[in-house]
């Protein structure tokens, strides 16, 4: 009896260590993986805040939209930076403070499963187009070329537009919408001033798609959904920042 007793004692006792170290091992996890994410979203949201800060308004293309339907998340601007120079690079502007457009930089999210890469490439400006005017890009994120030198991954675990995340705590089955882990939008105010806040895709440049022009604001909205490592109990941190653009 004394020994039988022991045995369920010791049983115990062991299933009570192992439940500690399962719980510490995903705290461990979670943990890692929080600090992970935590240190790439921190690096990207710093350069798209300056990239989106340094560009012209009247320059910002959101994808997809609805003349480009079928292209992958993401956007596109000018920029005059040059990231050959030290310490990131310097601004380029003229003796009157205008700055020099030299490329179009892009932010485009790359399929790879469940998650895909947000990506930084950029595309020089032809010697025509150095003509200090901002204007939009006719270039799309689709088209970018394969071994591009500028191209930077700044988040890996992108959400893909329309994916099922079935293991999450809170919310099974969770689903993304058609734009996935990256998302720029333009902040609108109906009716004015002090009107309701509305999103938009369409840039408040194009006044012909746009019904008030009155309405619009030179705020941008920038979404990021970034799925945790951890595949036993994922988590997506949703994570929503605002821009004002200086030209």
């Amino acid at each position: 009896m004394e020994l039988a007793v022991y045995c369920f004692l010791a049983i115990l006792a062991g299933l009570a260590l192992y439940t500690l170290y399962t719980v510490g091992m995903r705290a461990r996890q979670a943990t890692i993986s929080s600090y992970l994410v935590s240190v790439d979203t921190e690096t990207a949201i710093r350069w798209i805040r300056r990239d989106l800060q340094e560009t012209a308004l009247v320059s910002i293309r959101t994808y997809p939209n609805a003349d480009a339907p079928g292209e992958p998340p993401g956007c596109s601007f000018l920029s005059g930076r040059d990231l050959s120079e030290k310490d990131e690079g310097k601004l380029n502007v003229s003796t009157y403070g205008a700055p020099q457009w030299t490329k179009y930089v892009f932010y485009t999210l790359v399929k790879g499963g469940r998650t895909g890469q947000l990506v930084r490439w950029e595309k020089a400006l032809d010697a025509a187009q150095r003509d200090y005017v901002p204007r939009q890009t006719d270039v799309k994120p689709s088209a970018i070329p394969a071994g591009t030198k500028s191209m930077r991954v700044m988040i890996k675990d992108a959400l893909e537009p329309s994916v099922t995340v079935d293991m999450l705590a809170d919310s099974p089955g969770w689903k993304t919408n058609e734009f996935g882990g990256f998302r720029l939008q333009f902040v609108r105010r109906t009716g004015g001033e002090g009107g309701a806040e509305v999103l938009s895709s369409i840039n408040p440049s194009d006044h012909d798609k746009v019904p008030d022009t009155a309405d619009n604001t030179s705020l941008l909205e920038v979404e990021l959904k970034v799925l945790t490592s951890d595949t036993s109990r994922p988590s997506v941190y949703d994570i929503k920042f605002r821009v004002h653009p200086r030209y």
